[in-house]
This record gives C-alpha cells, structure tokens and sequence, in this order.
C-alpha cells in the first residue's frame, strides 16, 4: 500500500464522489466504535475513560456550508431524538461523536441497535441504516507489531519507505464486509490528513494484510503525527440517499498511536542507541532496586 496516493475520507467504499452545489461529499459513515491507543511496543489498552462511542462522519471537499446533517437515535426505552452533527474545520469533516460509555451496554442503553432503524439526513437525503440484532464489534484489536518506540511515539526515518506492520484482522462472518483504514493528520498534509483503505471484498484475503507502506517523503522530518488504525466490520450500505455515494454503517476498533520522525536520518541511530542505553540502566538500577 502505498500511502502518498491516497488523500480524504473513503478512498474503496467511497471511491465514487458526488457534486452537491459547491460542495465535494466523498463519503459519510455511521456506527459503533471501540478506541484504544498504544504508546510502546506492549499491547494497546482502551482510552480513559470511555472507550465505546456512537459516531457519524462526512468527508469530502468545501462542507462547510452544508445544510447541518443529522441522525435520528433511538435508546433502549424505544425514545428517539435527532442528532446534529458539527463542522470540523482542522480536518475538513462534519462529525458527531456520543459522550463514551463505558461497556457496550451502556452505549446499547443510548443508541440502541436491536432491528433499529437509523436515519442519516444529508442535504435533504435521507440514508437509513439498521443495525444486527446483536452488536457486532471487532473482536481481534489492532495493534503495532514492530517498530521503535521513542518517548510514547513511533520513530522512523520518513525520508525513506517505512512498512508499518500490525496484526492480522479476522472479521466477523456476520458483516456485509470489512476495511483495514490508515489515517494519519500533521504538519505538510491536507486539512483532512492523508487516509489508505484497504475493503475485504467480501472478506477476500483481508486477513492476509498486515501492514502498510508510508512511502519516502510523505512526512516530514522532525515533525509528530497523529496516527489511526481502524479494523472495520460494514454492517449495512446505503448507495441511494445521496447519488454516486456508497455510505455505511460500520462497527469498527480505532487504535490512536502517534508517529514522530527523525530530525535527519544520522540522528535515528542516535536516538535510539540513547533509548537503549537508558532502559539498560533503568534494568541495572531495578536489579540493584530488588538486591536491597
């Protein structure tokens, strides 16, 4: 895979874009998250807090003057209410994002999925979703399997090609499909940051995929980056609503890790000599720690 080709929301399921007006939707999305985030070569663990989310996106191009787009939730006790979604302009999205639960059920107590139909309004179309009759997370969650880690961030050299490599995605068999996505946002990249996304094809050989290419000169050096991996399990598409658009609704795992790049490719062998060094002092000092 090769990052640098890819730019916005939804390049695969979204390949296709429409017009509408001045503006440029290139996808819209809606579901069940679960975020996790890793800061070294150790598992992932689950955000403070509240890692489970009800969310709703739409990417494209000029949206900011878009008629406010909207959902209609239903809760447990089968009460509805609508949902605005709100203009993010440092990445160029409109975006609703619940306040977190704690575990699923406290998310299904919200937004209740049980054969409930979820109706996504965008410029006066009307996409509308239903969820399984059970929740469908991802149950195989992404994780980092190699690479240096320096001060909570992944470390490379971004002068040169870098194989970012994660474990492997088993989806559900239940799903319509899956998706592997990469989306990375900083310093040089477009407002909306730069996205890889890799569809199952029906499953296909998904599971097969375990890692991707940020090519040379992607990134910039001396820079962070915030970075997500998301393994996606499509539950349900709507291809109608808006012409030339293929939205979903996804149950997907977002792993947040941060990518810093070395100030110049000489320097990396240094930073991570110093890093080797200090972690084998700290294990002399906590020997020394458990003789006493």
């Amino acid at each position: 895979m090769n990052l640098a080709k890819h730019a916005g929301f939804g390049v695969g399921l979204f390949l296709v874009i429409a017009q509408v007006g001045a503006q440029t939707i290139t996808g819209y999305e809606i579901g069940k998250e679960y975020t996790l985030t890793q800061t070294s070569s150790t598992a992932p663990v689950a955000v403070s807090g509240a890692p489970y989310d009800f969310y709703a996106r739409i990417a494209g191009t000029n949206l900011s003057s878009l008629p406010t787009p909207s959902f209609t939730k239903t809760n447990s006790s089968s009460v509805t209410s609508v949902k605005d979604l709100a203009f993010d302009p440092t990445v160029q999205k409109w975006k609703f994002n619940s306040s977190g639960n704690d575990t699923p059920a406290d998310l299904s107590d919200s937004f209740f999925t049980s054969s409930t139909a979820y109706p996504f309004t965008i410029n006066g179309n009307t996409a509308t979703f239903t969820f399984p009759a059970t929740d469908d997370f991802v149950a195989t969650h992404p994780q980092i399997t190699s690479g240096t880690w320096i001060n909570n961030s992944l470390t490379f050299d971004p002068t040169e090609d870098y194989s970012l490599n994660f474990n492997s995605f088993s989806p559900s068999l239940s799903a319509l499909d899956s998706e592997i996505r990469l989306q990375i946002t900083g310093p040089g990249l477009p407002s909306g940051g730069l996205e890889d996304v890799t569809l199952g094809s029906v499953f296909g050989n998904i599971s097969l995929l375990t890692n991707l290419t940020i090519s040379a000169n992607t990134l910039q050096t001396n820079s962070v980056y915030s970075a997500d991996l998301f393994f996606l399990n499509i539950e349900g598409e709507n291809t109608t609503a808006v012409p030339g658009i293929t939205g979903c609704a996804t149950y997907r795992d977002d792993l947040k890790f941060n990518i810093a790049t070395v100030p110049e490719p000489a320097d990396f062998a240094a930073l991570a000599g110093a890093t080797a060094l200090a972690l084998g002092v700290l294990v002399r000092r906590r020997k020394v720690v458990a003789q006493e």
